[in-house]
């Protein structure tokens, strides 16, 4: 290789130099401006004598500059919506099916029996306390087979009602998923098409689970639950001679069991536990899980997506409006005695935004109004989501969840809101609402803490229930004050039950699937059947339900009847003496779980 003389060198020196000046101006100026001026400092530059060949060098490769950039709205959004959903980061952690799996490994399997659950119609709280209370008959029964539950609608199109998929609510891998692993000895089978080889299931047995055992509680609580698997094999036996078989199956058709298998026979582990088989489908908590996002951006909540509990203190209040015309013509809490609880409520807990769900869109805008006098605003999903526009665009940067809201129907529609209000800081209900007892009672788990459940008849989780006084609407000074003494968590009135038949009545539906005034004499035929009680007008700030983290308001005592209490009692005692008096045994307890809860042990 020729060698460089000095000339050369210095030359080489000054062109390097040249080339490194040109190159930074490039990098800092990319303008046509900063284009031309590179031109003409090159043109510039004496011409360099013809150099020796030097071997070409390796290129380098590229590195990425990672803070040339910073995180999208978008992806802030992708990364605190995929958190949310983590299955550690629900409010009550992630699913222990510890208990679950103690109970199938202690009962005796059936091959051959196959279980189908009834369709059941009605709000989102009670078709789940039915699919869970049928699927404990099953685990009782020992039935090796169940056919995936489907659920009731009726609609204008079809007023008799139609079957839709379990999907139309819940997410159906997880609940298969979960069932089998926990259950081995059941199998789900999708439809009872599939049955079409075993001519021995052409004509299923029917069962109403509660009329094999004793005397019901409150006219449908199971009062001997420990002897209903018995009771079940005897009725078995006699309506089907030949016992159930792999080759020649049996299949029985169990009505829907609605507010059945008492709370208190479970351990409370798995009290708290069993309902999580059922959660709402994929797409509904993706989009809870956004509207937390657009809410915690736009009130800068600097909210997390997980922590321990699932549920952060001091962000905002949730609550349940459940007005409209079929409340107000069952005879309801009206919508002034809500107004005033959840408003003063949140003052009470020094909460100056409300998410709220409410069925009857002009109440919510009084509301809103109302609540503004407070300093208190209200979001609501729509609000979030939505640009507010009279277009119905959506929000920047909310398009695809908007869409996809605008794409379940109005009962779907409310499970986003059933999920958003799950994780409220501190929440509010109306008693009459299985809808608001089914919130309260999930976060019960969370307030009861490592226990799992606390039984709340013991009322041991914040002491006596107390009086939210509607005063503070009206003064700076907020107090409680406590409630009458001698009441009892209330057995849940018929009123819960009845708001199952509130969701998809026969009546006629305006385009957005609001429910008309006809559903409200439906309700109240139902109301007025009763369970031989008599029905209490709330009060002001009457609680019937309290722990750290919600409030049902609603009559102290309501359904209280001293008989099935005796009963109750009786029962607890004879439970106390097997399980080392692990619970105190009060009706109220049963109710409101195996009611309202819609995850309660059945």
């Amino acid at each position: 290789m020729p060698s460089l003389n000095p000339h050369h060198i210095f030359i080489l020196k000054i062109s390097l130099a040249s080339i490194s000046l040109l190159l930074t101006a490039t990098y800092l100026f990319s303008s046509s401006s900063s284009s031309t001026h590179f031109t003409e400092i090159t043109t510039s530059l004496p011409s360099l004598p013809s150099l020796p060949s030097l071997p070409s060098l390796p290129s380098l490769p590229t590195i990425s500059n990672p803070l040339s950039s910073s995180p999208s709205s978008s992806s802030a959004k992708a990364t605190f919506v995929s958190a949310l959903l983590a299955d550690e980061n629900e409010i009550d952690g992630a699913f222990d099916n510890k208990t679950l799996v103690e109970l199938c490994a202690s009962r005796s399997w059936t091959p051959g029996l196959i279980f189908k659950c009834e369709p059941f119609e009605g709000g989102i709280a009670n078709v789940r306390n039915v699919l869970l209370n049928c699927v404990r008959y099953a685990i009782e029964a020992g039935a090796t087979s169940l056919i995936t539950p489907e659920i009731l609608l009726r609609t204008t199109a079809s007023p008799d009602g139609a079957s839709v998929p379990l999907t139309h609510y819940f997410d159906l891998p997880h609940f298969t998923d979960l069932l089998t692993t926990s259950c081995p000895q059941i199998s789900l089978i999708g439809s009872q098409n599939d049955l079409y080889n075993a001519p021995s299931t052409a004509v299923p047995i029917p069962l109403v689970p509660s009329s094999l055992t004793g005397p019901l509680l409150g006219g449908f609580i199971l009062s001997a639950p420990g002897n209903w698997s018995s009771s079940f094999r005897a009725f078995l036996n006699a309506t089907h001679p030949e016992p159930p078989s792999a080759i020649k199956p049996v299949l029985v058709s169990v009505s829907p069991p609605l507010l059945e298998f008492p709370l208190t026979y479970d351990d409370p582990h798995f009290v708290a536990q069993f309902g999580r088989l059922l959660r709402f489908r994929p797409d509904v908590r993706k989009l809870a899980a956004s509207v937390i996002f657009a809410m915690n951006e736009k009130y800068t909540l600097e909210m997390k997506a997980g922590g321990a509990s699932g549920i952060e203190k001091k962000l905002w209040y949730g609550a349940h409006l459940r007005t409209g015309q079929d409340a107000l013509a069952a005879g309801w809490t009206p919508y002034s005695m809500q107004e005033t609880n959840y408003i003063s409520h949140a003052q009470v807990s020094h909460l100056h935004l409300i998410y709220m769900t409410s069925t009857f869109p002009g109440d919510l805008v009084t509301f809103t109004e109302k609540a503004a006098g407070f300093n208190i605003s209200v979001a609501t999903k729509t609000s979030l989501l939505g640009s507010g526009t009279d277009d119905g665009a959506a929000k920047p940067g909310y398009e695809e969840e908007w869409a996809a809201l605008g794409g379940l129907s109005w009962d779907q529609a409310l499970l986003v809101d059933y999920e958003v209000l799950l994780r409220s800081s501190v929440f509010g209900g109306t008693w009459e609402s299985s809808f608001s007892w089914g919130v309260a009672m999930r976060r019960h788990v969370v307030a009861s803490g490592k226990k799992g459940w606390v039984n709340i008849a013991q009322r041991s989780v914040d002491g006596p229930f107390t009086h939210i006084s509607p005063r503070s609407l009206h003064s700076s000074h907020h107090y409680l004050s406590p409630p009458s003494r001698g009441s009892f968590l209330p057995l849940p009135h018929d009123g819960f039950a009845s708001e199952a038949r509130l969701s998809h009545q026969k009546a006629k539906r305006n385009g957005k699937g609001k429910r008309q005034e006809e559903e409200g004499k439906a309700e109240l035929s139902e109301k007025e059947k009763g369970n031989g009680g008599v029905v209490k007008e709330a009060k002001e700030g009457e609680t019937c339900f309290k722990d750290r983290l919600s409030v049902v308001f609603g009559p102290v005592g309501e359904g209280r009847r001293e008989l099935a209490i005796g009963q109750a009692n009786k029962w607890g005692k004879e439970k106390r003496e097997k399980r080392a008096g692990k619970f105190r045994m009060r009706l109220g307890t049963w109710r409101v779980a195996t009611t309202l809860s819609g995850w309660k042990k059945g």
